[in-house]
This record gives C-alpha cells, sequence and structure tokens, in this order.
C-alpha cells in the first residue's frame, strides 16, 4: 500500500537531464511541497515540513499541470536497501 502527503506546492523544479556511466540520458525532477502543522485553534504554523520527491523519467511531464500554491496529494513507496559498514 502506498503511503500518501498533503500540502501545498512550494517548489517546482525544471526538468534536468543527467549523462549516467553508459551514455544513456536520465531525467529528473523535484517537486517540494509545504506539509507543515498548523495550530487548529490559533492558525500558527508549528512543526515545519518540506519534503521533496523525485519524479524521474516519462514521469517528469506528470507535474506540468501544477502550480506553485496548488494543493496536492502525492502517494508513494519508500524503498531501501540495506547498508552494513562495518567491512
Amino acid at each position: 500500500m502506498a503511503n500518501q502527503i498533503t500540502g501545498r506546492v512550494f517548489s517546482i523544479g525544471q526538468t534536468q537531464s543527467i549523462q549516467t556511466k553508459s551514455g544513456n540520458p536520465f531525467t529528473k525532477r523535484e517537486i517540494v511541497l509545504d506539509a507543515s502543522k498548523y495550530d487548529m485553534y490559533t492558525g500558527e504554523k508549528g512543526f515545519e515540513n518540506y519534503p521533496m520527491f523525485e519524479f524521474t523519467g516519462e514521469k517528469c511531464k506528470d507535474l506540468d499541470g501544477y502550480q506553485v500554491g496548488q494543493v496536492v496529494t502525492i502517494s508513494f513507496d519508500l524503498q531501501g536497501g540495506f547498508y552494513d559498514d562495518k567491512d
């Protein structure tokens, strides 16, 4: 099951093309959300939270329809590998 986060678009980067070791281009684009928590009684900003997400390949074009200030929900899946630094 995917995780979700809702926030206001803080920034959207330009699509970047990066050369890989094999010489093939790799494209990526970043989006930053303002998902800060606000006190429901006073409206004051509490804990600041600005997560950044990277879109790669054909998914970079998915960000074209969004603008700074727009409220969005992003679904994501966390994955990672094990790293043992004891060697």
